[in-house]
């Protein structure tokens, strides 16, 4: 069987938590300011060949088949769960490994985009070499002319069908269990309000990140990835206990401004509020201060107990 062409960077499966009744989409073309209504999963997301690494004219490595099949249907089962599980407790019902697959899901989502080529670089830059979220640390015990290896493997990360593979490496690491057990107890899962319209969208980099600071040698602060229409998950250290409409609406306008070209609405109403709150906040000269200021909100809320001393200090603010 030959490999396949049409590769999906958010994998139909996902794409499918957002949809309508129908399992239909409502599309957001930010290049053509334009709607598209009635869209099916399998048309959108997909790069032709994105995971197809060529030599010479011919597919030398074909990493949707041999990498990508399985780890969508391990984490197909686990995205399953997180979304139909009842509100009730709902940071309770699962386990340390469910949890931690949830978030190697995000990772993997974060990866294997290309818009995330610009990270891949930065993580490089920042970590080096040696650092155990790169293949390469295990060898260069012994190597003397280390600054030249450097070179080398920068040389190798900048070329488009090595990148292919590069995406992969930090997600599939050693150092990538670090993370994850790091990170164990500062998951968070949010439900939205469907009767308020809280829905969440999907963006064509649906993954928000708080970049570490210079020097740590962990890959991110912080992450949301909205994980269905009405589920979000945060990983913070002091996130928020609740979920609240201003904090869904900052969710929404980062994803929006953070995507290259398409978003994805389950209502083309709410899609549309959206999309108009997004472009208020660009003509009004905010385009800097979307992701701070997200992220500025998460920690504020998250130094309150309850919903109502945030609500009374919030609405203080507001005078």
């Amino acid at each position: 069987m030959g490999s396949s062409s049409r590769h999906h960077y958010i994998p139909e499966f996902f794409q499918n938590g957002f949809g309508d009744a129908e399992g239909k989409l409502v599309i957001y073309d930010k290049l053509k300011d334009q709607f598209l209504t009635n869209q099916t999963p399998a048309n959108w997301f997909l790069i032709k060949n994105l995971n197809s690494v060529f030599r010479d004219g011919k597919v030398a490595h074909a990493l949707e088949e041999k990498l990508l099949a399985g780890v969508d249907g391990d984490h197909g089962a686990v995205i399953r769960k997180f979304r139909e599980i009842g509100t009730t407790k709902v940071g309770d019902v699962f386990t340390a490994d469910e949890w931690l697959n949830l978030l190697h899901f995000a990772l993997v989502l974060f990866w294997r985009s290309p818009a995330s080529d610009e990270s891949l670089m930065g993580v490089y830059d920042r970590l080096g070499i040696e650092s155990d979220f790169f293949p390469f640390h295990d060898v260069l015990h012994d190597v003397i002319n280390k600054e030249e290896v450097a070179k080398n493997i920068r040389h190798y990360l900048l070329d488009e069908e090595s990148r292919k593979i590069a995406r992969f490496l930090v997600p599939f690491s050693h150092g990538i269990g670090r993370e994850l057990k790091f990170q164990i107890g500062n998951f968070k899962l949010y439900t939205s309000d469907n009767a308020k319209g809280w829905n969440f969208l999907l963006g064509d980099c649906p993954v928000v990140t708080q970049e570490a600071e210079a020097g740590s040698k962990r890959l991110f602060n912080a992450l949301l990835l909205p994980i269905s229409k009405n589920r979000l998950l945060l990983v913070a250290e002091g996130a928020p206990s609740f979920l609240d409409q201003t904090l869904a609406m900052q969710v929404n306008v980062n994803l929006i401004h953070q995507s290259n070209r398409f978003v994805a609405g389950s209502s083309l109403g709410v899609l549309a509020v959206m999309v108009d709150k997004y472009k208020s906040m660009i003509e009004l000269g905010h385009a800097n201060a979307l992701h701070p200021a997200l992220f500025k909100h998460i920690r504020w809320q998250g130094s309150f107990d309850n919903y109502d001393d945030f609500d009374q200090a919030y609405k203080l603010i507001l005078g």
